[in-house]
């Protein structure tokens, strides 16, 4: 769009996240544990935080109700299911294993990991294509998946069998990757 400018959103934080979830659910939305679990379950997305105390007032049915009993594990609305499709269908096919491993590996990745995995694909280049489509983040050189909730959507669409798969061929990989030692230190990261 001509003339638009980037508006870069930051997270909220903790605090941020209790004024929304008190001004959406009144006194219970200051409770720590109802703060503890939407900054958990959001990681400070707006979206996603509207989208979740949505879905938590459903399931309770009324807002008032949200915290008397217990809450649910994890939370994914359509609405977050959207999002989340759409920026995986942002990634080429050919590109969809290495993500997939990616996502077995864990939020962090492990860019040797997936270099060995993958000796064909230009890391670089799905790196930015996986960032572009907000799907992965880095920090300084280290690269990450940008919310917990994109790296479980690709978990879930495992049947037992290719889970099974993936995490062998994880294990197999960081065996030819790494000795005993950094083996170790790479487990002690999971």
């Amino acid at each position: 769009m001509p003339g638009a400018q980037l508006m870069p959103l930051r997270r909220l934080e903790r605090s941020d996240i209790a004024r929304l979830s008190i001004s959406m659910l009144g006194a219970v939305g200051g409770r720590q544990d109802i703060v503890s679990y939407l900054e958990q379950q959001t990681e400070g997305n707006v979206f996603f935080l509207v989208e979740i105390v949505r879905a938590l007032a459903e399931d309770a049915g009324e807002l008032e109700r949200i915290g008397q009993g217990s809450l649910p594990e994890t939370v994914l609305t359509q609405g977050i299911e959207r999002i989340i499709d759409r920026r995986l269908d942002a990634v080429p096919s050919d590109q969809r294993p290495a993500l997939e491993l990616a996502a077995t590996l864990g939020r962090q990745l492990d860019l040797r990991v997936l270099a060995h995995a993958f000796p064909s694909l230009s890391l670089p280049s799905f790196l930015l294509r996986c960032a572009n489509a907000a799907i992965l983040e880095s920090q300084g050189s280290d690269w990450r998946f940008a919310h917990d909730k994109l790296r479980e959507a690709l978990l879930r669409r495992f049947t037992p069998e290719q889970r099974q798969e993936r995490h062998q061929k994880v294990a197999a990989t960081i065996e030819a990757v790494y000795d005993e030692a950094g083996r170790r230190a790479r487990a002690a990261l999971l």
